[in-house]
């Protein structure tokens, strides 16, 4: 569960508290639901996200691509990526049905 607070002055700032799991999605699209021809930048501050799962990427990945569409700038701040961060990708990667593959010889 996650809380958002969001402000606007140009910008569109989301700060998110608490963990980004596979139930933050509504939270974090409906900050961009009253987007304004004023607004240019979206800025999500995650200083206070507590964990992110594979689901929370893809949320803000989502999040990315619709701020985008809406004409949106987008910087991401305060995440730091835990020991774990390389089985985070790798769950992402397979949640989005991309393939790796070795090198060939």
């Amino acid at each position: 569960m996650i809380t958002t607070n969001v402000q606007r002055h140009g910008t569109v700032l989301v700060s998110v508290t608490g963990a980004l799991d596979e139930d933050a999605g509504a939270a974090l699209q409906q900050a961009l639901n009253d987007v304004t021809a004023d607004e240019r930048d979206l800025e999500v501050d995650l200083h206070g996200a507590m964990s992110m799962d594979a689901d929370g990427l893809l949320h803000i990945l989502a999040l990315h691509r619709r701020a985008e569409s809406l004409g949106l700038r987008v910087l991401v701040v305060g995440w730091q990526a835990p020991s774990n961060a390389q089985d985070l990708w790798i769950g992402s990667a397979r949640a989005c049905e991309v393939r790796t593959f070795p090198n060939d010889p």
